[in-house]
């Protein structure tokens, strides 16, 4: 746990020329904070902000928040890493959009964020407008509520 706190701590500072603050700012008021376990829309314990429990984590049932914070700024950063990798044109993406995107990494997982193909393509094309459009059609859009339609609108308003 204390290198979980210290790995964050020493990451979670703009030493890829964007602080994670905002990252963080962002995704929290989408999903929340909770000192207590609770069960996610997908049906995964999950606690802090959106951490699915790993294995290893199941027996927890209330952190504090210095604890919610270090496992959300790792979560941030994996998060913000995945994005780098979804998006080859991510370091010269409009702020806004990087947030958009870095969230997305974080709700759906890296894996998740890759399946939309056209959403990427667009993005990596900076076409913003086929971006919010591909994501309005999906079924994550209509999952995540006022999430998404900020997302959207924010896209549309780039162009």
């Amino acid at each position: 746990m204390k290198f979980l706190f210290l790995f964050a701590l020493v990451f979670s500072f703009p030493c890829f020329g964007d602080s994670m603050k905002p990252f963080m700012d962002f995704t929290e008021k989408w999903e929340g904070r909770r000192n207590h376990v609770y069960v996610c829309s997908e049906g995964h314990k999950t606690i802090g902000v959106g951490h699915k429990l790993k294995h290893y984590e199941q027996k927890l049932t209330y952190i504090p928040d210095n604890i919610v914070d270090a496992f959300f700024e790792d979560d941030i950063l994996f998060a913000y890493h995945g994005a780098k990798r979804s998006v080859k044109n991510f370091d010269s993406l409009p702020f806004n959009v990087k947030l958009i995107v870095v969230d997305m990494v974080f709700n759906l997982g890296e894996a998740g964020f890759q399946s939309f193909e056209k959403a990427i393509l667009a993005c990596n094309n900076n076409d913003f407008v086929t971006m919010a459009l591909e994501l309005r059609d999906s079924k994550w859009f209509n999952q995540v509520g006022n999430r998404s339609k900020n997302h959207f609108i924010t896209l549309l308003n780039l162009e």
